[in-house]
């Protein structure tokens, strides 16, 4: 089984935070907290802005994909 985009993307944050401890505590959260946005495999979009901010990891590269899509979608006020 191959890791998923937004994973490797989380990684790369982490790696990026001086490894899972001080990225964790970097964004207010357990280390705990980080492994279970791997198990569930995303990252809330609050706090993938966050990370964004810090890191420079694009967050909608490790949001849900259901909510990418649609950040990704022009709204109707934006066709008229």
């Amino acid at each position: 089984m191959s890791i998923s985009t937004r994973i490797e993307n989380l990684n790369k944050a982490i790696g990026l935070g001086g490894g899972i401890l001080a990225f964790s505590k970097s964004l207010g959260v357990s280390h705990q907290v980080v492994y279970q946005w791997k198990k569930q495999d995303y990252v809330p979009t609050e706090r993938a802005l966050l990370i964004e901010h810090l890191y420079g990891v694009p967050y909608r590269d490790m949001i849900k994909p259901d909510i990418a899509g649609r950040l990704a979608q022009p709204s109707p006020v934006d066709l008229v």
